[in-house]
């Protein structure tokens, strides 16, 4: 079973368990009408005062600072933070509405999800939010949640406040990062299908991958290397190779200069129509496969003046200097998923023509 799926029974099983040891006296029950209140109600007036978020799961601490006027990730080497995921947080702090008192038994706070953070199979994460002098805004400690029964855009969840030990049954759409990675700008490139000519292949072992399309009308690419008495086996995954920087994201990321690309063990060059060169290279290493990227700029096979999708040379030029200020410095890491899709070997992407037609 996924663990998502566990997670989320877990959190059923729970809350129709808190529910049970309301009857049963379990969990104290403050009967004091309170829902609707905000948990922070002062918060909303200086969500634009927060210049740090502070995250604690299983004796783990992470975050995300304020630098230079944008979100980074110092656990990360300040990589970029994903501003939309660090708002999402602060406001939907901002808006956490109480439903129900619970226990303010730190004894029972395992039964609402609610233990330390500290401890090391902890399902609760803590979240803390700092202005510039480090003074503490809002402190917040999340437990199991469930889909809210009255507000479709919202979860039930227990919560508690840091600085105070009643625990709440709120209605709040709280995001539940439990690693750095989970607060990381996630996009690394997203180049046009239309405008990729090329992409090249490389690795110990095995022959190169050539894969390509001769006009940016065509719509399928092919393999244009293929061994001789051999035939694709399947159409879509060479045009899987072709879409590697289209939409790609990262799941982490880590300084460059902590790993070795001396003899990486698998390259990769794309080429398009309109003078932009991408190349990958990547290792593998105990945490996984990281890559790291780098752009320049071509000879354009095809004339912007030609194809509308295609890009004029100032602007491959500007795109080629954006990516490579991106990029610089860092190796990053895909889903294992995706690294599939454009790393198969040929071993793997053709079969002898005879036992392709039988």
């Amino acid at each position: 079973m996924k663990q998502s799926t566990l997670v989320t029974g877990l959190a059923v099983a729970t809350l129709l368990g808190a529910a049970a040891l309301y009857l049963d006296g379990g969990l104290e029950r403050n009967d004091r009408d309170t829902d609707g209140e905000l948990l922070f109600p002062d918060l909303l007036a200086s969500v634009n005062q927060v210049a740090r978020l502070e995250t604690r799961h299983q004796g783990r601490s992470f975050g995300a600072d304020v630098m230079d006027g944008r979100w980074v990730v110092p656990e990360r080497g300040g990589y970029p933070a994903s501003g939309e995921a660090i708002r999402k947080i602060i406001v939907a702090m901002a808006g956490i509405k109480k439903i129900e008192a619970m226990t303010a038994n730190p004894e029972r706070y395992p039964k609402l999800g609610l233990e330390p953070p500290d401890d090391k199979q902890a399902y609760s994460v803590a979240l803390t939010l700092y202005d510039d002098s480090r003074a503490t805004l809002a402190g917040l400690v999340l437990g199991y949640r469930d889909p809210s029964k009255t507000d479709d855009a919202n979860n039930e969840i227990y919560v508690r406040r840091i600085d105070d030990p009643q625990s709440w049954l709120v209605s709040a759409d709280v995001p539940h990062p439990t690693a750095a990675k989970d607060l990381l700008a996630l996009d690394v490139a997203d180049i046009a299908l239309s405008r990729v000519h090329r992409v090249h292949t490389r690795q110990p072992g095995d022959r190169d991958v050539i894969v390509g399309r001769e006009t940016p009308e065509d719509e399928a690419f092919i393999m244009q290397n293929s061994p001789e008495g051999t035939q694709v086996l399947y159409d879509w995954a060479i045009n899987d190779i072709g879409r590697v920087f289209t939409a790609l994201q990262l799941v982490d990321v880590r300084d460059a200069t902590t790993l070795d690309f001396s003899q990486p063990q698998f390259s990769l060059r794309l080429t398009t129509f309109d003078g932009l060169e991408l190349h990958m290279e990547s290792v593998n290493v105990q945490a996984g496969q990281f890559a790291r990227l780098m752009a320049k700029r071509v000879e354009p096979v095809v004339s912007s003046d030609v194809h509308e999708s295609l890009l004029p040379l100032a602007e491959v030029d500007a795109e080629v200097d954006a990516l490579n200020a991106a990029w610089a410095g860092w190796g990053f890491q895909f889903t294992s998923y995706r690294y599939s899709t454009f790393s198969k070997p040929m071993r793997e992407l053709v079969t002898e023509a005879s036992s392709a037609s039988d």
